[in-house]
């Protein structure tokens, strides 16, 4: 496999996540608490994918940079998203997923073990407690919403979440079981996650962008239906 496709798809997803870093950052007070949680997430992200680089550069390990990131970033995005949820009871649910998420990451880190070269239990959780974070956004939000989905940064965060962590889940422990077997195999699920990573940071940073142009927030405060 050439290794171009690796640098070219790796420099678009640090590329979008540090657009929406800066945007955020750049915007802060425009934004509604979600989309400031959200920000923060992402910026952890964006700090391990430099502070990787440069100990992978000089031959370091880099494993226990993206397990932080994975605990403080998870955490932040889940709560984030939680503010975004129209009814008090599915604030309260999404949020436990963020507290959740935290438990099962310190017991991750002890069945994995500190030589391990691979994320093989805490990577699958924090991609499932941000696809399931951001699939229970989307089901909430197109019930009340008002508006077109596609003004809203709810909507182009979740699906943007979902199209990231929807293949790592599926990928992550695909690539650890093989890695040792079929090497080639590892490199096209790579470059096919890494794909993946880059359209859904993208339209993260599409949903951010939107919301700090035209001082929209996560959510607009629409009441919940009520049933006949």
């Amino acid at each position: 496999m050439p290794i171009w496709p690796y640098y070219l798809l790796g420099t678009l997803v640090t590329l979008a996540l540090t657009v929406t870093t800066v945007r955020g950052a750049l915007h802060w007070r425009a934004l509604d608490l979600g989309t400031k949680l959200l920000v923060l997430g992402v910026a952890s992200f964006t700090a391990a994918a430099y502070v990787s680089l440069v100990l992978a550069s000089i031959g370091q390990r880099t494993r226990f940079v993206y397990e932080g990131s994975k605990l403080f970033g998870t955490v932040l995005v889940v709560v984030g998203l939680s503010r975004w949820q129209p009814r008090p009871s599915q604030r309260r649910l999404v949020a436990g997923l963020a507290v959740v998420f935290a438990i099962c990451w310190a017991v991750a880190q002890w069945l994995q073990g500190v030589d391990a070269e691979f994320s093989t239990v805490s990577g699958p959780l924090h991609a499932m407690a941000l696809s399931a974070a951001a699939g229970i956004t989307i089901v909430c939000q197109v019930r009340v919403s008002a508006e077109r989905w596609t003004e809203q940064v709810w909507f182009w965060t979740s699906v943007g979440l979902m199209t990231v962590y929807g293949t790592e889940v599926v990928f992550d422990p695909f690539m650890a079981g093989v890695f040792t077997i079929r090497a080639d195999l590892v490199a096209v699920a790579f470059y096919f996650h890494q794909f993946a990573s880059a359209i859904g940071w993208g339209l993260v940073a599409v949903g951010v962008w939107r919301a700090t142009r035209i001082g929209r927030r996560g959510i607009d405060p629409i009441p919940w239906p009520r049933m006949a």
